[in-house]
Formats: C-alpha cells, structure tokens, sequence
C-alpha cells in the first residue's frame, strides 16, 4: 500500500504533467510562421494557370514582405528568420514569373492611371517588391526581381508621394526613398537588420502607425 507521502508525490506530479500539457497546447504559433505559411500558399496557387486567381495570388504572396516589414518594425520578428524561407522558396518564385509581370503590370496600371488612394497603394507594392529582392538576395529569383527596378519609375514615385503628401509608413525602410520622409524621422537613429541589411523605421511618440 503506498503512503500519504507517496500519494502526494504522484499528485504533484500529475499536476506538474498536466501543466506542461496546457502549456504545450496554448504555446501561440509565432507570427512569422503564420506569414510564412501564407506565402507557400499563395506561391503555389501563383503557379496555377488560370491567369485571374494567379494574379489574386501574387497579390497575396507580395504582401507578404509588407507583413513581415510590419512584424519586425514591431520588434516582434526579425528578417532573418524569414531568409531560410526565402531560400527554399526562391525557385518557385522564379516559376512564378508570369505571375510576377502580372502584378508589376497592375501596379503601373494603378499607379499611373488612379487617384491618390491608388498611388498610396502602388507605393506601397513597391515597397514590398523592394522587400522582396532584399530577402531573395543572392538567390535564382534575385535576378528576376531586379529586372522590374527602373529609376525613372521611383522618380515618378517619388514626386507623386511628394505630391498628395504620403509619409512612409513605420514598417519601410528608409532606404525607400520613393516615399516621403518626414524630418523627424530622418534625424532619428537607423537601427540596422544585420541579416539583410534591412533597417527599421523609428516612429513618433505616441504614435499608433
């Protein structure tokens, strides 16, 4: 027969299992890995060939890139946890090219044939296509990125955001000189992304971007 104390023991025990087992189960998934789930998938119906949910794709899978931007101007990711990602799915992005020239087509199309809210929004694709290359670094799908850069387009870009008075938003980094860049941000310290290269944007006080 066991003792109390050995009754005790096997209780404290149970507990301690079955608070590991609670743990275990309400441990969230880290965001990045939800973001990065959400780009495999996205890449893969990019490949599909009906050319409209193609499209609707790559729309998704370049978001992506704005995603993280935001995750890691959060503080709560950093670029380098995406680039063994970036890595593995890079020549399926080069697959995916028509995809690609679908959506850099869409966002010329939108930027220079819309309104204001229009040309926020292509601002912000280029931020994310400039993301992007940054990440596919050094990769089969480098090349074909930096093929769509054109410097006479991000003039375009530029005067525009100067224009309709368009700040970069707190997750572009201030390499992105397309945007507008409000003086105090400007004279703010640059807090680097080793990894890549990437910096994050500092924000206001108080600010809720």
């Amino acid at each position: 027969m066991r003792s109390l104390s050995d009754l005790d023991g096997l209780v404290r025990v149970g507990r301690r299992k079955l608070g590991e087992e609670h743990l275990q189960v309400i441990t969230p998934v880290p965001m990045i890995d939800e973001i990065l789930e959400d780009a495999d998938a996205a890449l893969a119906a990019a490949l599909e060939p009906q050319g409209r949910e193609r499209l609707g794709a790559m729309r998704r899978f370049m978001h992506v890139f704005e995603r993280i931007g935001r995750e890691v101007a959060s503080g709560n990711a950093t670029w380098a946890q995406a680039r063994p990602w970036a890595l593995r799915a890079s020549e399926r992005l080069v697959s995916a090219k028509d995809a690609l020239a679908a959506w850099e087509t869409e966002m010329a199309e939108v930027f220079y044939h819309g309104g204001e809210e229009e040309a926020e929004c292509a601002l912000s694709w280029r931020s994310q296509h400039a993301l992007a290359l940054e990440l596919f670094r050094d990769t089969p799908a480098r090349d074909l990125l930096a093929s769509q850069d054109d410097e006479e387009v991000d003039e375009d870009f530029r005067k525009e955001a100067e224009r309709i008075g368009v700040d970069a938003p707190g997750w572009v980094p201030r390499s992105h000189d397309w945007w507008r860049w409000p003086d105090w941000r400007l004279q703010r310290p640059v807090v680097a992304e080793v990894a890549t290269g990437l910096d994050a944007a500092a924000e206001p006080p108080g600010s809720g971007r």
